[in-house]
């Protein structure tokens, strides 16, 4: 039987730390939201993200609860820019924006220490799965990588990286890699050539998540 998946609640305990660009930024907030939703539902989303009534009230209220922890980052999520421009039009509009502008309140209170962070039950479950498969996946993808170097006799390009990263998450059965890996292929994003970027990279994930 398979592990039940535990999500951590909030979105902001699982970003990395090192900056990213917004539209990189914005789709790792797209997926914690589409990945929370689904949890919440219990349900797949439809690929094209065409939302019922319901499934949109449930989304806003995931959104509002977001943005407490988010802050002003949640507006580099396409997917929260859309609830916005929908709310304009939406009967409940003013109360949903004015609960959105509350969450970004709090959001700063929690940055100035005027106000305690909301504690995540799951989030040491997640980190500890996170690590563990980190890992594994880990010294498979440089062991790869030197032999690539010595049957090519150059560097992986950073397709090739992702491409053998896939491969291993795939091959080991490892869950949660699997389950985000957008997001690890975005910590693996760097220079053609320089493989060692970006598996430090995923390396100094691991670091701060122990």
């Amino acid at each position: 039987m398979p592990d039940t998946i535990i999500v951590p609640e909030f979105i902001v305990s699982t970003l990395p730390r090192a900056p990213l660009f917004a539209d990189e930024l914005g789709a790792l907030i797209d997926h914690g939201l589409m990945e929370r939703l689904e949890v919440s539902l219990g349900a797949s989303m439809p690929p094209d993200r065409n939302l019922g009534p319901s499934q949109n009230k449930v989304l806003d209220d995931l959104i509002i609860k977001q943005t407490e922890t988010l802050g002003d980052l949640a507006l580099t999520s396409g997917v929260v820019r859309e609830r916005l421009h929908a709310w304009w039009y939406h009967p409940d509009g003013i109360s949903l924006t004015e609960r959105f502008a509350a969450a970004l309140v709090e959001a700063v209170r929690v940055h100035q220490l005027k106000s305690l962070p909301p504690l995540d039950a799951a989030t040491p479950f997640y980190k500890d799965r996170v690590i563990q498969e980190l890992k594994i996946a880990l010294p498979r993808l440089r062991g790869a990588a030197a032999a690539g170097r010595k049957t090519k006799h150059r560097s992986f390009s950073i397709d090739e990286i992702k491409s053998q990263f896939r491969d291993i998450v795939r091959e080991s059965n490892l869950g949660r890699l699997a389950g985000n890996m957008d997001f690890m292929v975005l910590l693996l994003r760097c220079p053609a050539g320089v493989h060692q970027t970006g598996v430090e990279r995923a390396t100094a994930y691991a670091e701060f998540l122990i």
